[in-house]
């Protein structure tokens, strides 16, 4: 899902740039889908974004939370 501001395009010359200074932390202030950070070698990363559903997506994710295999925008 693309939207305003996303870095999926860009994604591999962001990490490689990134990767290329070799930080020992990695911060990205608005992660969205992690597109950027998911790919940056570092010991420490560090995620924010002021979108809080995206938020609630990732801590879910780290809970243990499987998303349905298929989404549909009928309400049940």
């Amino acid at each position: 899902m693309g939207y305003l501001g996303g870095k999926y395009r860009i994604r591999h010359q962001l990490a490689e740039y990134i990767n290329s200074l070799s930080p020992r932390v990695y911060l990205e202030a608005f992660c969205g889908y992690a597109w950027v950070g998911e790919r940056v070698r570092c010991p420490q990363r560090h995620f924010s974004d002021l979108n809080e559903n995206v938020v609630m997506m990732w801590q879910a994710l780290l809970k243990g939370w499987k998303p349905p295999l298929a989404v549909s925008e009928r309400c049940v």
